[in-house]
């Protein structure tokens, strides 16, 4: 006869997930502004938030990470480490990335979001929304995304009654 001891352990949910928002186009040597949201969708507290962003592009650099909740660093000017930190259920906790590209291609953010707390056996139910993408085309100034005004005179047939005083002045002309 033996004798087993079983501990069961029922995880803490923690549905975590991240969204990027970003400019689609935007001229060389401008800034980039990109909006991370981290949620917790619940419905347990997430312990141990972090969230990383990369930036992908031909010579671009992160000017500046700020963050509504916890801590950010920027390593090689195009990975933002955040530890977020405890998030409860509900609870968004938002990262703005300031980025610039200084050459013409495409600039492309990743941000994805994880929980830590392992040893507390929280669990993630749903990973598919825990990254995200999105892309920003940097072109040249002059570019189709520029608007020019011409100079060119065009002639123009007009014809027009044109209130004068009391009176009505009929103009036709070139």
């Amino acid at each position: 006869t033996a004798t087993v001891n079983l501990d069961v352990v029922r995880p803490n949910l923690t549905d975590l997930a991240v969204s990027i928002d970003s400019r689609h186009a935007v001229k060389v040597h401008r800034e980039i502004t990109s909006l991370v949201a981290v949620r917790n969708n619940g419905p347990a507290t997430a312990s141990s938030v972090v969230m990383t962003a990369t930036i992908v592009s031909t010579d671009a650099r992160t000017v500046s990470v700020t963050a509504t909740q916890g801590t950010c660093n920027v390593w090689y000017t195009d990975v933002v480490y955040c530890v977020v930190g405890a998030l409860a259920a509900g609870e968004t906790a938002t990262v703005t990335i300031v980025s610039r590209a200084d050459v013409e291609g495409r600039f492309i953010s990743t941000a994805i979001v994880e929980n830590e707390a392992w040893w507390l056996h929280q669990v993630d139910p749903d990973p598919s929304n825990n990254s995200q993408q999105t892309k920003t085309q940097v072109i040249e100034t002059g570019s189709p995304m520029t608007t020019t005004t011409s100079q060119q005179r065009i002639p123009v047939n007009f014809s027009a009654y044109v209130p004068c005083a009391n009176d009505f002045v009929f103009l036709d002309g070139t």
